[in-house]
């Protein structure tokens, strides 16, 4: 009877270390790992919303998407091969007059502008190279999908290796200590996201350990991200045949930029579970219809990343 006691009592002790946050002076160590042999499903959501005033016209233009894609990880002679695939899409676009919806999962909408596009990213297989960080570098058979997409037409030309690899990334921490990190310190992150249509965009801020403890039954990392933002539109063609970037010429620039969000870090797995973002900017520009004028346009974005399940490969 009293072993039993003594066993209840220190597995209630352990469960109850589990829920209590770290020390100050316990130090954990947190940086990207995939593993090989699992296969990982991811759901990612985003609403956009954004505000135009043209010729004395208002118009608010909505944007709300959800995007689960899956990641395998394999090993082949002792080289790790991580392959991304796109399982579902759905996307809801409000543009004032103009309203366009588009499901992957659904036949009758295949015809949409946006599945003509998206549609044919949809089962797809991206083959992942990563480096020995497990930080996401390249895709190895880039060519043949770009060779896919060509026959989207002109709304194809904004999908580029870059901008999937950056929708890949985002929910994701963009920089990593580099060395064990105590609840209260505090990271630099400082990366640069190139956008075909826009031009690079420059992201400076911190990331900032506030605590270590149990999240959804997993020893996690709680991870504050603070930043700002700020854009340098390129004058190239965002692809081969694609008109020059307007931007350029139109003196683009972000003003009152935020970034801020919270990332819930598995340290066992080595990745994020859950991600929650938010970022704001007023995009300044050159009056396409007067020029001696400028042109504000506020614009608000969530971003919600979440880890469904973690699997063994069948």
């Amino acid at each position: 009877m009293k072993m039993k006691c003594h066993s209840l009592l220190a597995a209630a002790a352990t469960s109850l270390l589990l829920l209590l946050p770290a020390r100050a002076d316990d130090a954990v160590e947190i940086k990207q790992r995939w593993v090989a042999g699992k296969a990982y499903s991811f759901t990612q959501t985003m609403q956009q919303e954004s505000e135009l005033e043209l010729a004395g016209n208002k118009m608010t233009q909505k944007l709300d998407s959800t995007t689960d894609f899956s990641v395998k990880v394999t090993s082949d002679s002792g080289k790790k091969k991580v392959t991304m695939r796109y399982d579902h899409m759905a996307m809801d676009m409000d543009m004032g007059p103009q309203k366009m919806k588009y499901d992957s999962a659904k036949p009758e909408d295949a015809g949409s502008p946006l599945g003509g596009t998206f549609g044919l990213l949809i089962g797809k297989e991206f083959r992942i190279v990563v480096d020995e960080k497990d930080q996401l570098q390249d895709i190895e058979n880039w060519d043949d999908i770009a060779s896919a997409l060509k026959g989207a037409g002109p709304a194809a030309m904004g999908i580029t290796k870059d901008s999937i690899l950056q929708l890949m990334k985002q929910g994701m921490l963009q920089t990593y200590p580099g060395h064990p990190v105590k609840p209260g310190d505090q990271w630099q992150m400082d990366t640069t996201v190139d956008l075909p249509q826009m031009g690079k965009i420059a992201i400076i801020g911190t990331h900032t350990l506030k605590s270590v403890e149990t999240h959804d039954g997993a020893r996690s990392a709680q991870i504050v991200t603070d930043a700002k933002m700020s854009i340098n539109p390129s004058d190239k063609p965002a692809a081969e045949g694609a008109p020059a970037n307007p931007l350029a010429a139109m003196n683009v620039k972000l003003e009152d930029s935020s970034l801020s969000g919270t990332t819930w870090f598995d340290l066992d797995l080595g990745i994020a579970r859950s991600a929650d973002f938010n970022q704001s900017f007023t995009m300044t520009m050159n009056n396409p219809t007067d020029p001696s004028k400028s042109l504000r346009v506020p614009m608000k974005q969530v971003i919600r990343l979440k880890l469904n399940k973690v699997e063994d490969i069948k």
